[in-house]
């Protein structure tokens, strides 16, 4: 998929800033997510070269914990329905840009990851990648 181009990059990490999101660049395509944190904004891990739908997922993220107050990661993890639904409005995002661009070969991956966090949510069960 596209990466986000850096004028909208930039916007979007200065936002983030200025709500207090502290932003690491993890180094790996597979390291890519937002960590509440008590009290405050969380911690934002992701790569410098990441996708536009990766992006709006992890901001998607910031944005629903920002809606709870930022309470914290038991109050985020606390209701399994509420949580899987926010999932799910975060992979849309992805799977809508993924849809538009062509890419049905990653909309349907991303729907296969929206499964996998959907049975971890509900089961416990462990993730495959």
């Amino acid at each position: 998929m596209k990466t986000v181009k850096p004028k909208e990059y930039l916007a979007i990490v200065n936002m983030l800033s200025a709500e207090g999101v502290d932003i690491i660049n993890s180094g790996s395509p597979d390291r890519i997510f937002y960590q509440i944190q008590n009290g405050k904004a969380g911690i934002m891990t992701w790569l410098d070269e990441i996708s536009e739908g990766a992006i709006l997922h992890e901001v998607y993220h910031f944005k629903q914990d920002k809606k709870r107050g930022f309470a914290g990661f038991e109050e985020a993890m606390s209701n399994p329905r509420r949580r899987y639904a926010e999932e799910k409005e975060a992979y849309a995002i992805e799977i809508e840009i993924a849809e538009k661009l062509g890419r049905k070969d990653i909309a349907t991956r991303l729907r296969w990851n929206l499964r996998e966090e959907r049975e971890f949510i509900f089961h416990g069960r462990k993730k495959n990648n």
